[in-house]
């Protein structure tokens, strides 16, 4: 530094003798000499030693300019900077506050999952309903007991032990079922799932008594006690049976079950769509008669899977897929045929009742009184509804009743609940409903099999969830469960058939809350379930004074959620309302949804927060709800530091026909131009990174993120994981898909206008994921082979695919379910982070 001081002063000193460089530093000794010969050469030599002091200062200063720069952008980023990660899968720990964030870890430890104790009432056909002592059946210490909400020092031991022998052979226990007079009981072994409801299983009959145990039958696919607890109806190989329990003999009731011919057995689609279980058996109350249904599927159209690891632990390696068939009416193909058929336990006679039409479906059939019974029948399209009160003689049989709905579609419930006759004259057997009114569904009364006319008992824009919860038949008071006060709640009511449309509350309206409720025999007594939005509970109510709640104890208060709760950074869940604008006919379209916000969130921050955006959609559905829960949406908003939406747009259920029936024919369209403008909402937030924005879902899920990215061409959503998806609704079954669609020939510009058909519009996003279980019933893999191939024409690379062997529509064989939620997070993360930018490679 001193050097260049002196240059600075003295220009025209110039160095005599030898300069010494040492260390990057020049000492030299000047001598002032005007008029010598070599004047020039030392101004030449002071030139060039100035030029090199020159850059080395130049480059002091830039170096300096640089690192000024790095600690100001590390202190102060500028307002557009974009975060060059946000994935962190391994930060368990907010290093804010120091708690923990939640992870999957978190969720599968169970730390902050509430747990919902089963209680199942005991039911009499014959009891004195006055009488009511709040009879249950639990499973407590490896006991199956009986106990009473009234006395509680009242308890009786049906069986003890999770095993038991048999022929010197130990036996699981898969499931225990007591007769309604608690004297025997069912326990099921070796169950082998077909269905999502059905199973083939062997059954053992214990005598409570004397805990002896002897076989009923092996193989049996459906299994029923009789209300008078004597009897067992039973199906083997599709044809029905009747077990008398004290006789220890059996009645065969049918002898043409096979492959194509369902007694007392729901098929596929009738298990499915319909029915919703297994059992196709209704006793009548006094035991002597049994409706069954009688399903011919001989003209239904095959569907074939291939399951390829299904070998036991141990063996060998199948070295050819086992393939199995399944009768699977897609839209537009034949329906299996349906009959009604009545057998007469003591003259062992059976009658029969055709529907008007073959294609015809039957919803639901209720036993009013001994000797009549009520079906429902809908057309195939779901257009109208027919109620028929037949009896079990099958000389009767009468409409009572038709309703009609072109706008919209008959949803497929089972809500009808008996209401026998009162202590008066002239009363008659009658039923409660829930049938659409003023474009709500609400309760009602029909007093009488011989007409339509019916008593309402709810009216306002809300809606039953549900049904009837219970029927008081001494007070002839009606529970139920509805959203008066909100759309996305759920409270308990009551309403008198005495004092039709006067509603009294249940539960504390006054705090949000999401409930449900199951009676006793009497309904003197509930098991009431509060489900959110704070910590789950149950307890048991007893309703004898004057109705109101008296809250006798706590079944489950979720005390270990409530001491983890504070030890985690639980991303915060606001719901609201959004105001997309105006529909077609200029009506402002209103939405219900939730955001959920990354830990130590800032709005104040430019461009920086990915959207994750979640819904299923199907019609009538809900994912809106104030129900507690932690899972994958808290993952997503912790671990990727992402914004969480989901939001339930148009078609979906609880605000009434308007809001959900203008997607008949024309699925995902309007559920589409939803998500976009609810997306677009977003990305104009200032704090959105509106380049990662993403869209998942399953099932009708899966098929919603496609079709919205269909219409959407990446201008909106960058990126879309579809699980489980219907691509073409041709490939889907006919009950669920003809309900909303109609049938191909009268809506095949529906059809086509509402299918996965675009992929090159599709892949114009940044990259799409696609997963499904190669083993699923239900959304056959062949709408994922259908997608690929369209990915495969138009020359996408931009897109992944995951399969599942073996894994039905819930991909779970052997785990599969945690990968999936895994690689779910996983790929989401690498989008968020930018790792998919520029790559179009598989």
């Amino acid at each position: 530094m001193s050097q260049d001081r002196n240059n600075q002063e003295g220009y025209n000193s110039i160095p005599t003798g030898n300069s010494d460089i040492e260390g990057g530093d020049m000492h030299t000794t000047t001598t002032i000499i005007p008029n010598s010969k070599n004047f020039i050469d030392s101004v030449v030599f002071q030139f060039h030693r100035l030029k090199y002091v020159l850059i080395y200062a130049l480059l002091l200063i830039y170096g300096l300019f640089l690192l000024f720069t790095v600690i100001n952008k590390l202190t102060n980023p500028p307002p557009d900077d974009k975060p060059k990660k946000v994935l962190d899968f391994h930060e368990s720990v907010n290093p804010v506050n120091g708690l923990k964030k939640i992870s999957f870890d978190t969720v599968r430890m169970g730390d902050l999952k509430p747990t919902y104790k089963p209680l199942q009432w005991l039911i009499s056909n014959g009891e004195d309903h006055s009488e009511d002592k709040g009879l249950y059946s639990t499973f407590i210490d490896d006991k199956y007991l009986i106990k009473s909400v009234s006395e509680s020092k009242y308890e009786k031991l049906l069986f003890q032990g999770k095993t038991f022998k048999y022929d010197n052979h130990e036996k699981k226990v898969d499931d225990f079922k007591s007769s309604p007079d608690l004297k025997y009981a069912l326990l099921r072994t070796n169950s082998k799932r077909l269905w999502r409801h059905s199973f083939h299983a062997d059954y053992y009959i214990l005598n409570v008594a004397t805990q002896k145990i002897h076989l009923l039958g092996k193989n049996l696919t459906m299994v029923s006690f009789s209300p008078d607890s004597e009897k067992i109806g039973y199906v083997l190989n599709n044809d029905l049976y009747i077990h008398n329990i004290l006789t220890e003999s059996f009645q065969r009731v049918t002898e043409t079950g096979s492959k194509n011919i369902f007694n007392g057995k729901a098929d596929w689609v009738y298990e499915e769509e319909i029915l919703e279980s297994d059992k196709a058996v209704w006793w009548s109350p006094n035991s002597k008669h049994i409706t069954f249904l009688n399903i011919d599927e001989t003209e239904v159209d095959e569907y074939s899977i291939n399951y390829y690891v299904q070998q036991e632990p141990g063996e060998q390696i199948s070295r050819y897929p086992d393939l199995k068939t399944i009768k699977y009416p897609k839209s537009g193909t034949p329906n299996p045929v349906a009959n009604i058929k009545v057998f007469s336990l003591e003259s062992e006679k059976t009658v029969t009742y055709k529907l008007d039409e073959p294609t015809q479906l039957i919803n639901e059939i209720v036993y009013l009184g001994d000797s009549k019974f009520i079906a429902k029948i809908t057309d195939r399209t779901a257009k109208y509804l027919k109620v028929f009160a037949m009896d079990v003689n099958g000389s009767d049989k009468i409409l009572q009743r038709l309703q009609f709905d072109d706008e919209e579609w008959i949803e497929l419930t089972h809500y009808t609940t008996h209401v026998p006759p009162f202590k008066k004259d002239g009363d008659t057997d009658g039923y409660l409903d829930v049938i659409p009114i003023s474009g709500f569904n609400h309760l009602v009364y029909f007093p009488n099999l011989h007409s339509d006319n019916y008593i309402q008992l709810t009216s306002g824009q809300w809606e039953v969830v549900d049904g009837v919860a219970s029927f008081d038949k001494q007070k002839r008071i009606v529970w139920f469960i509805s959203t008066k006060k909100s759309s996305i709640e759920r409270h308990l009511y009551y309403v008198s058939l005495n004092e039709p449309l006067k509603i009294h509350e249940v539960t504390d309206v006054s705090k949000d809350g999401y409930y449900t409720a199951s009676f006793s025999s009497g309904s003197r007594f509930a098991l009431l379930n509060y489900m959110g939005p704070e910590v789950p509970y149950q307890k048991v109510v007893d309703f004898k004074d004057e109705n109101k709640a008296k809250t006798l104890y706590y079944l489950e208060e979720n005390k270990k959620v409530e001491k983890n709760l504070p030890l985690y950074d639980i991303p915060k869940k606001y719901f609201q309302t959004l105001n997309i604008g105006p529909d077609a006919n200029g009506d402002d379209i209103i939405l219900n949804s939730f955001e959920i916000l990354p830990n130590n969130f800032d709005p104040n921050l430019k461009n920086r927060y990915p959207v994750f955006f979640f819904g299923y959609n199907g019609p009538n559905s809900q994912q809106v709800n104030k129900v507690f829960s932690i899972g994958l949406n808290e993952v997503i908003a912790s671990q990727l530091n992402a914004i969480f939406v989901c939001v339930d747009t148009r078609g979906t259920g609880f605000l009434g026909k308007k809001h959900r029936s203008l997607v008949r024919d024309k699925l995902g369209q309007h559920e589409s131009d939803d998500f976009i403008k609810v997306a677009k909402h977003y990305t104009a937030k200032p704090y959105v990174n509106a380049e990662k924005t993403l869209i998942y879902g399953w099932s009708y899920g899966g098929f919603m993120s496609l079709f919205t990215l269909q219409k959407d061409c990446g201008e909106t959503f960058k990126y879309a994981i579809s699980v489980a998806p219907v691509t073409n609704w041709l490939l889907y079954d006919s009950v669920y898909t003809e309900r909303y669609m109609s049938l191909p020939k009268d809506n095949a510009k529906g059809y086509n206008e509402s299918s996965i058909y675009n992929a090159s519009n599709i892949f114009q996003a940044q990259r799409v994921l696609l997963m499904h279980g190669l083993g699923d019933d239900n959304v056959h893999f062949q709408n994922a082979a259908n997608f690929i191939d369209q990915a495969i024409v138009s020359k996408a690379k931009n897109f992944d695919v995951k399969v599942f062997p073996d894994s039905d529509h819930s991909i779970s064989y052997h785990g599969a379910y945690d990968l999936v939620m895994d690689q779910l997070v996983s790929w989401a993360g690498q989008a968020f982070n930018g790792d998919f930018e520029g790559r179009w490679d598989y």
